[in-house]
């Protein structure tokens, strides 16, 4: 079921075209693992990883997990102005918005509007995350499994290897050999300078 017309051309807009070429995700998968500091736990993310395969590139971060919103927020129905506001904290939420195309640009921290430049990437990011193993469908909202609780967080981008119609609608190209040859030539140089976001405990 499509739920906003508008949804690919919102991640063209942001994803693809505000964010340019598919190295600038690497900075930006770095920016997200900074974003997810505990402010709770005063906890830090101490590292973030970059895992390349034939298939897809991982990311793993140990900060702040994934925040979903207690089961009243996720029931069908109209919410109070309070229960839409105390819903637009958790990164669910954000999820959501990318994958129904409502992200403003204003939006910032983890699972922002800079990480709709995974589209680069793929078409359908899937993330790991306290108790939850959700995938992102543009036009839709996110397919989620329960899976044990962990503390960390892995990102999935399974590569576009084919020309598909997600990737006509929202302008992205191949993920090609080509394209992932200079991912793993580069990822540790982009890695380095994107280092200087995290945290220094």
């Amino acid at each position: 079921m499509r739920y906003s017309p508008d949804a690919h051309g919102t991640v063209k807009a942001l994803g693809i075209e505000e964010y340019p070429g598919e190295m600038v995700i690497i900075r930006e998968l770095v920016q997200n693992a900074d974003d997810a500091f505990d402010k709770g736990t005063k906890i830090f993310p101490t590292y973030i990883k970059f895992t390349i395969t034939d298939k897809e590139l991982i990311v793993e971060h140990d900060g702040k997990p994934f925040s979903k919103p207690p089961k009243n927020l996720l029931k069908k129905g109209k919410l109070s102005a309070k229960q839409y506001q105390e819903l637009e904290s958790y990164d669910f939420y954000r999820i959501s918005k990318i994958g129904l195309g409502k992200v403003e640009e204003r939006m910032t921290g983890i699972f922002g509007t800079g990480f709709t430049s995974v589209f680069h990437v793929t078409d359908n990011p899937r993330i790991e995350s306290n108790g939850w193993d959700f995938e992102i469908h543009i036009g839709d909202y996110p397919v989620i499994n329960n899976i044990p609780r962990n503390r960390l967080t892995f990102i999935h981008l399974p590569y576009r290897l084919t020309k598909t119609k997600t990737s006509s609608r929202i302008g992205a190209e191949i993920f090609d050999e080509s394209k992932r040859q200079r991912l793993e030539q580069q990822i540790l140089l982009e890695a380095y300078k994107a280092i200087f976001y995290l945290p220094i405990g």
